[in-house]
Parts: C-alpha cells; structure tokens; sequence
C-alpha cells in the first residue's frame, strides 16, 4: 500500500531508499538527468514564445478590425481609432512582459547550450 504522506517514508527501508536509485548509476549518468532538463527548458521557452506569438496575433486582429470598421464608412465615430489605439497599447505592454519571461527562459537554454552541452560533443574546445 503506498504511504499516505511525506511523514510515512522511512529513510531507512530498502524499498524507498530504491527511488532515485538510478541516477547515480554508472550506466545512468548525470548526461541523462542533464537531457532531461534540457529536455524541460527547451518546452519551456517554446511555450513563451507561443505566449507571444498569442499576442501578436490578437493585436494584429484586433487592429485590422478596428480599422476595417473604423474606414468603411463616413459616418463612422473617430473614437473607436482611440479605442484601438489603447488595446494595441495593452497589448504590447503585455508583449513586452512575456519577451521578459521569453528572454529568461531563452537565457539558461543558451547557458545550458554553452556550458554543458558543447562540452558533451566537442570536449577540447579552444577559442
């Protein structure tokens, strides 16, 4: 039966001592755990860049519309201009706060890349 909380673990029994086991194997390796978190970043940083892909799709709608209707006729109110002028406004500043997001995750893929991976494939690396 497996234990209803953290408290119920006991350190010293055989059968839970065996979870993390394989990670410290010889065959294992830390280069698996390594793929793995690569692995995990890079699904990271691509689901912000959907997030700004998102918004960029919105804004360039919202604007095409609001400019299709603002144009196609002489009677139509010159306010609704403002009106999408200030949803294009909320829409970059909600660009620009997930590029922060992006740019955070894009940097440790690219620390990742640089300082641990490019070690695996080419071990003797000279500038």
């Amino acid at each position: 039966m497996p234990p209803e909380s953290a408290k119920d673990i006991d350190p010293g029994n055989a059968e839970h001592r065996e979870i993390g086991e394989g990670l410290l194997e010889e065959e294992m390796a830390p280069s698996s755990s390594m793929a793995h978190l690569y692995r995990g970043e890079i699904h990271r940083m691509k689901f912000w860049r959907e997030r700004l892909d998102r918004t960029s799709n919105w804004a360039v709608i919202v604007m095409s519309g609001v400019l299709t209707w603002g144009f196609s006729g002489r009677n139509r109110p010159h306010y609704i201009l403002l009106l999408g002028l200030a949803a294009l406004t909320a829409f970059l500043i909600m660009e620009a706060q997930r590029y922060r997001g992006y740019d955070l995750w894009r940097g440790r893929v690219r620390t990742l890349q640089k300082k641990r991976l490019r070690v695996r494939i080419r071990p003797v690396y000279r500038p």
